[in-house]
């Protein structure tokens, strides 16, 4: 088990080169061309478990991996996901935590229509336009603790709730222009998150009354 949050593609290149299994379930990011170099790894199985989005291209490299494959609520394409499912290691009935579950536009709409009544799965992130239907819900509070992963526009939508915010029970990483609009928020927030990005405390001074959880890395 390696405890790298990033590489570049040197770095995925010499552990590709290893003869045994690749634990990176802390790997936070993974651009095309590391994708590429790792997908050379022929002797074990590789876990990305940490790693919550890449891109269509990036997944369809990993989908050539000749080892076993381990991924957790992973966000990608529609090609990239069909191409992973592809992969020999690819079970339906015991591979269905691969892939992260979203709120569609439509599912956003029966909650904000019937906020108390509405059944929702939990999902870990929204479709485009869905957050901004959901935070028009009549409710006091929006509870979104599996929330995942946090587009900056879908913080604007969220931020612009008047009610509590709870988001996420422990996010992985948000961004400084997604801590900026949340920032914006007025009606008090609960946010759980492993780390934030430098000087981005700036933008939640002025929020409502708000609640850090689970920071360990500024």
């Amino acid at each position: 088990i390696y405890e790298i949050t990033r590489l570049d593609r040197g770095a995925a290149a010499i552990l590709a080169s290893k003869n045994e299994d690749l634990g990176l379930d802390q790997l936070k990011e993974l651009d095309d061309e590391s994708a590429v170099a790792l997908s050379g790894h022929k002797k074990g199985d590789l876990s990305l478990r940490g790693l919550r989005k890449v891109s269509g291209n990036a997944a369809m490299a990993l989908s050539k991996h000749a080892g076993k494959l381990d991924f957790y609520h992973l966000a990608t394409t529609p090609e990239g996901e069909k191409a992973i499912k592809g992969h020999s290691a690819y079970q339906e009935d015991e591979c269905s935590h691969w892939f992260i579950s979203y709120c569609t536009q439509e599912k956003a709409r029966s909650f904000a229509e019937d906020p108390e009544n509405a059944t929702l799965d939990d999902f870990q992130c929204f479709d485009p336009g869905a957050a901004k239907i959901y935070a028009s819900a009549k409710c006091e509070t929006l509870n979104l603790q599996s929330l995942e992963l946090l587009e900056p526009e879908d913080a604007q939508a969220l931020a612009s709730f008047p009610g509590q915010l709870l988001l996420g029970q422990v996010l992985p990483y948000l961004s400084h222009d997604v801590l900026k609009e949340l920032g914006k928020h007025r009606g008090g927030m609960r946010l759980g998150i492993e780390s934030i990005s430098g000087g981005v405390l700036e933008h939640l001074r002025d929020s409502g009354d708000i609640e850090l959880l689970g920071v360990n890395k500024l």
